[in-house]
């Protein structure tokens, strides 16, 4: 079965030497990290990830991240990888509940060993919101 990762398809004779992509449907040693914020009305969390251990990606890996909103109000979101903008201030799922493997994981990328993760949440309601997330780190070996 191909690995794809941000629509590429990674062809195993391509790769540098020593390198191998896990599959994360199958492998159990990947760290996740999940939460959930509580946003008052017209609260920003510049980033959910900070000061945890997985705020900057501790090894190459492939990052799947799912954000989801409670049923209620309209949060939205901002996801970031390095320099890349997964997601940039949109209206997430209102599925009110812990995200879901693999349903709710929409965003992939892959990060480099240092590379900065990101999740920025906002309610720009008039209510409380709560804010589902979750972080899955695939290494690349």
């Amino acid at each position: 079965m191909p690995t794809f990762i941000d629509g590429v398809e990674l062809d195993p004779d391509t790769l540098p030497s020593g390198v191998t992509i896990l599959d994360p449907h199958t492998e159990t040693d990947m760290p996740t990290i999940q939460g959930r914020t509580n946003l008052a009305a017209g609260i920003k969390n510049n980033n959910v990830l900070a000061g945890s251990a997985y705020e900057f990606a501790p090894y190459h890996s492939r990052v799947d991240i799912a954000v989801v909103g409670d049923a209620v109000q309209l949060p939205q979101a901002t996801v970031q990888v390095g320099s890349d903008v997964l997601l940039e201030e949109s209206e997430i799922s209102r599925q009110a509940r812990v995200p879901v493997w693999p349903d709710d994981y929409t965003l992939s990328d892959v990060a480099a060993k240092g590379d900065r993760l990101k999740i920025a949440v906002r309610n720009p309601g008039a209510g409380a919101v709560d804010v589902f997330w979750a972080l899955r780190l695939t290494p690349i070996v």
